[in-house]
């Protein structure tokens, strides 16, 4: 049984000849890798790789779906102190959300700064999401699929359901609740 059909067979609840451990540690290898502190016996192995010989089963993270913006509207992004912040511009205005650091410069940030803070940076964030589309990009889950063999599984993502999106991501959940509130 090779490791990809003992992982889709434990997700169906069928019996496997062996436990599957699927490490996922791509937050570790980014951060270890930036600061230079990956083992030296894992230097210059891919991610895969690494998976392979620690003897784990790979759980490969692969996009399936492309974001498409309008012409109308440009991104940007722009480092202002230690923030990132990313920008919104359209016809009607700009809207700007910046995340911060936590614990180190190469580690996971915290969205400090939501999109979403009054009624006329709401118009905006509805203009961006009505100027928004999806459309399916199929290349780099192909490749991830290649690069996996039968060493492992890739999985695909999308975006959260709409109302998650705008709680999580673009308001924030203490607004999004409050205008959904007032809404109703």
């Amino acid at each position: 049984m090779t490791r990809r059909e003992r992982y889709l067979r434990a997700l169906r609840n069928e019996p496997v000849d062996e436990l599957v451990w699927a490490p996922n540690f791509d937050y570790w290898l980014a951060v270890n890798r930036a600061e230079g502190t990956v083992p030296p016996r894992f230097q210059g192995m891919s991610r895969n790789d690494i998976v392979r010989a620690i003897g784990g089963t790979i759980w490969n993270r692969a996009g399936a779906i492309r974001t498409v913006l309008d012409s109308s509207v440009r991104t940007e992004w722009t480092e202002e102190g230690d923030a990132r912040v990313h920008w919104y511009h359209t016809p009607i205005g700009s809207i700007r959300a910046a995340w911060f650091p936590t614990e180190g410069p190469h580690r996971s940030r915290f969205l400090g700064e939501h999109y979403v803070k009054d009624l006329e940076s709401l118009r905006i964030m509805r203009y961006v999401a009505e100027a928004t589309h999806y459309e399916p990009d199929y290349a780099p889950a192909i490749q991830a699929r290649q690069e996996t063999g039968d060493d492992g599984v890739v999985v695909t993502g999308a975006f959260c359901v709409p109302f998650i999106e705008f709680a999580k991501n673009n308001a924030g959940y203490v607004t999004a609740y409050y205008l959904y509130a007032d809404y109703r």
